[in-house]
């Protein structure tokens, strides 16, 4: 069993994950702003937190430690820079909900090290100074290369389902009714879809307990 926390998960395939780490017997903390119902009872810890302000994120973590932080909500490097502050001495691993928006466009068919955060520039900044793809690619940049704390990044590639709030395909299907084109820069480009269940399953299989060191001591 690990002490896990996850930043975000109340909606669409965060659901799906915190449902995955319940069902493998994980101790699980959700840390969200309270504003959206869950239905996971009292198989949960709650922390009412606002991700995004530092003292708030400080403050609602407290003295815990954890093995596993997921973070769902990490779009900029300001974010990433508040995460480090935060949990350094008190997290074994962070895994970052990242994007396939990383890489960047093209013809090519891009591997994994077609993006390498190591080597990316860092932009000090929050999400409303970047577009989604470059917040990410920033967000990622300062983790790698200054948390104190082993990193790891999922980039998922376009999330389908029932619970996706941003309405992604709604946006498209009123676009067709209406008879309003649809814009494809590379329309012979190839792109890959996953849904919000097989998302959230491969996000609590991506750190299995065996794989993770022991939750470090806090340090001052």
């Amino acid at each position: 069993m690990a002490r896990i926390l996850v930043l975000g998960g109340t909606r669409f395939f965060g659901r799906q994950l915190i449902r995955a780490l319940i069902r493998d017997q994980h101790q699980v903390t959700i840390a969200t702003r309270g504003q959206v119902d869950d239905s996971f009872g009292r198989e949960v810890t709650r922390l009412t937190i606002d991700r995004y302000d530092p003292e708030s994120l400080r403050a609602g973590i407290g003295d815990a430690c954890y093995d596993i932080v997921y973070d769902q909500l990490c779009y900029a490097p300001n974010d990433a820079l508040t995460a480090i502050s935060a949990f350094k001495g008190r997290v074994a691993r962070y895994v970052v909900t990242s994007s396939m928006a990383v890489y960047p466009d093209g013809d090519a068919a891009w591997a994994e090290d077609g993006f390498n955060p190591y080597g990316y520039a860092i932009r000090r900044g929050n999400r409303p100074e970047f577009d989604y793809a470059d917040g990410k690619r920033l967000a990622e940049a300062v983790l790698f290369q200054r948390a104190p704390f082993e990193v790891t990044a999922v980039r998922l590639p376009v999330v389908l389902g029932v619970d996706d709030y941003s309405n992604r395909v709604e946006f498209h299907l009123e676009r067709m009714r209406a008879g309003v084109p649809i814009g494809f820069p590379n329309p012979a480009a190839y792109t890959c879809f996953i849904n919000e269940h097989e998302a959230g399953r491969f996000l609590g299989w991506v750190e299995l307990p065996s794989r993770v060191r022991s939750t470090p001591v806090p340090t001052a």
